[in-house]
C-alpha cells in the first residue's frame, strides 16, 4: 500500500501528525521531527493539505455584521517563510510486518 508525507527538502523534517485527540489545525503545524509524519492515503490528498499548509494559518471566527451576525468565516494569516518550492511529497510504500 502506498502512503504519502510532506517533508521540507532544505531540512528534511516532515510534517508531523496532530496531537492526540486532535482532528484540526494541521495549517499550525511546522516541520519538525517532535512526532511522527502526518500520512494521507493519496498523492492528490497530499498535494491539497501543502497548497492549503503554505497559504499560511486557518483561523475561524464569527461574524459582528448585524446581517450575517454569528455566520463563521475563516480568515487566513500569511506566512511568509512557508515555501512551496522547499517542500516535497515523498511517497512510501507499507508493509504488514506479521
Amino acid at each position: 500500500m502506498k502512503i504519502y508525507a510532506v517533508r521540507q527538502k532544505s531540512t528534511g523534517l516532515f510534517i508531523p501528525r496532530l496531537k492526540t485527540g486532535k482532528r484540526r489545525g494541521g495549517s499550525y503545524l511546522e516541520p519538525s521531527n517532535e512526532r511522527e509524519p502526518r500520512f494521507f492515503h493519496n498523492k492528490i490528498a497530499a498535494r491539497a493539505f501543502l497548497s492549503n499548509w503554505c497559504q499560511g494559518h486557518f483561523v475561524t471566527n464569527t461574524s459582528n455584521n448585524p446581517d450575517t451576525y454569528g455566520d463563521p468565516y475563516t480568515d487566513v494569516i500569511k506566512q511568509p517563510h512557508r515555501n512551496k518550492n522547499d517542500m516535497e511529497i515523498v511517497e512510501f510504500e507499507a508493509t504488514e510486518i506479521k
